[in-house]
């Protein structure tokens, strides 16, 4: 028996897009559906189509300059667990909470 390399869904040849393309591509199309969301809501509650247009155009700048900020942001670290034990030490407890009476 053989084993084959995996392939990925659309198979041995298909093209693949760089992650910070395809990422930059992604965030741009989501500032793009907020920006259309937005402007079709105000188009819907009776501002002018040139103003629903900047104000959609402004969201869209906004929510893609947010996702960026956003994958700026560090994973959060690891808690500390108690010496000898496996569960995480929890913040609203010290050790003279621990004592007994």
């Amino acid at each position: 028996m053989s084993r084959q390399p995996s392939r990925d869904r659309h198979g041995a040849r298909g093209g693949r897009v760089p992650a910070p393309l395809r990422t930059a591509a992604e965030r741009l199309a989501l500032g793009a559906v907020a920006g259309l969301a937005t402007a079709l809501v105000l188009l819907w509650g009776g501002l002018a189509w040139h103003t629903a247009r900047l104000a959609g155009a402004g969201a869209a700048v906004v929510v893609a300059l947010a996702a960026w900020a956003a994958s700026t942001v560090p994973p959060p670290s690891q808690p500390r667990s108690l010496p000898g034990s496996d569960a995480p030490r929890r913040p609203d407890r010290t050790d003279r909470d621990r004592q007994g009476p």
